[in-house]
């Protein structure tokens, strides 16, 4: 007799319950509640050639234009120069198990177990939208934070390491381990080398004291390494490509570009290119201000002029951090002016700047300030997020444990069509 898992009839009602009741508020979650994410165009579906997209780039004038007397030569015929960047899909998963003992407390009843299904879901669906939220904001190197200093990890037993903010910001109220969680598998990862000196499974984190409690690091020094997500942690340290601070050959990083990628002056990680368009070309350059100071309208303006003389684009959609928002919106008070707000799609508000609204994102990177020119950026994927069903079923049970899995993929990186139509300003001073 064929188990109740794999008969005909349940596989199809399994099936239609992950995709009809337990998918759609993932992908909800994710497309609504992740404010970048909800403000981006889509590209769905265009060819992969090469297992890679290719994006064309508008990189020069037509110059047959021009005037001319009655009765002279007109100006030459032209036509605009192009050039192609080219962008690979990067691989999102989420997965969830249901333990054999579930199974047979509900007795195998289908609707039993979408019941115990549907929890799980719910919580994945919230993992994964803070995930995305983090991997669109980086710069595609799976980095959480960095080491405070030389750290000797112990050969067994546990580790506390104290961590800073890696992106040039020390101040407390940035949180440095606010990426970092319980159970979860990390790398400390050298610097400028990409070299894996050790794994562990972090079991306790203090954002009170920036650290955070390691197992199994390895008897190894970290040495201002950063601290990056790895899937699995075996007896010895895994190679490079197992982690997500990897990168292709080519220097393609295994988790999607974010905004500190592409709004940027330089190839990220340490790659040769970015989106296989080297950074030395002025046009691949995004307009970078380091403030040190706070936050003015007239920086802001600079930045939008200089983006706007450089590209002929101007910036729609300012993102940046709580504490930055709110140290605007009081000066603004302290000089008896009003704080105007402004809403975007989605229900999302912001406080207006230049005529520009700017949104506070929660783990958006600190005392900076993206200025994005919406039009110019995209999210290019394979498909929405969905379960992988590639053999006809979703629930799956394992070969050697008493479970089930069933895994959601997401085939998509983040680009753009114009790398200088934004801007930056980083190192805003807050109070």
């Amino acid at each position: 007799m064929a188990n109740w898992y794999d008969t005909p009839a349940n596989v199809t009602q399994y099936n239609d319950i992950f995709k009809e009741i337990l998918l759609p508020p993932v992908r909800d979650q994710i497309n609504r509640e992740v404010l970048l994410v909800n403000q981006l165009q889509r590209v769905t579906g265009p060819p992969v050639v090469g297992k890679q997209w290719e994006i064309p780039l508008s990189i020069g004038r037509n110059e047959g234009v021009g005037a001319a007397l009655e009765n002279r030569t007109l100006p030459p015929a032209g036509r605009q120069e192009y050039d192609r960047a080219y962008l690979k899909p990067t691989h999102f998963y989420g997965r969830i198990l249901l333990t054999g003992v579930v199974k047979d407390l509900t007795e195998g009843n289908v609707g039993s177990v979408a019941n115990a299904l549907a929890e799980e879901t719910r919580g994945l669906g919230i993992n994964m939208k803070q995930e995305a939220c983090r991997m669109f904001y980086g710069d595609g190197q799976g980095i959480l934070c960095q080491v405070s200093g030389t750290k000797t990890l112990a050969a067994s037993g546990s580790d506390s390491v104290t961590v800073h903010y890696p992106w040039g910001s020390s101040k407390a109220e940035n949180d440095p381990t606010i990426h970092v969680r319980k159970n979860m598998y990390i790398a400390f990862v050298e610097e400028g080398t990409a070299a894996v000196h050790a794994t562990g499974l972090v079991t306790a984190v203090s954002s009170t004291a920036i650290t955070f409690t390691i197992v199994s690091g390895g008897n190894a020094t970290v040495d201002n390494d950063y601290v990056c997500r790895v899937n699995d942690v075996g007896s010895s340290v895994p190679a490079l490509e197992d982690t997500s601070f990897a990168s292709d050959p080519d220097g393609t990083p295994h988790e999607p570009y974010g905004l500190l990628a592409i709004v940027s002056e330089d190839n990220p990680g340490g790659s040769s290119t970015f989106m296989a368009v080297p950074s030395t070309e002025t046009f691949w350059q995004a307009t970078v201000k380091d403030m040190g100071a706070a936050l003015s309208e007239l920086a802001v303006q600079e930045v939008l002029d200089e983006v706007y003389i450089n590209s002929q684009r101007m910036p729609s959609l300012l993102l940046t951090s709580h504490k930055v928002v709110r140290n605007y919106a009081n000066g603004l008070k302290s000089e008896k002016r009003y704080v105007n707000t402004t809403q975007l799609q989605g229900g999302w508000t912001g406080v207006e700047i230049n005529g520009r609204a700017m949104v506070a994102d929660f783990l958006c990177p600190e005392n900076c300030i993206f200025l994005l020119t919406m039009d110019e950026l995209a999210l290019w994927q394979v498909s929405d997020l969905k379960w992988i069903d590639d053999d006809g079923a979703i629930l799956h049970r394992s070969e050697s444990v008493d479970r089930f899995q069933a895994t959601m993929k997401w085939r998509m990186n983040l680009g753009t069509y114009s790398r200088h139509a934004h801007g930056l300003i980083c190192n805003i001073t807050t109070t």
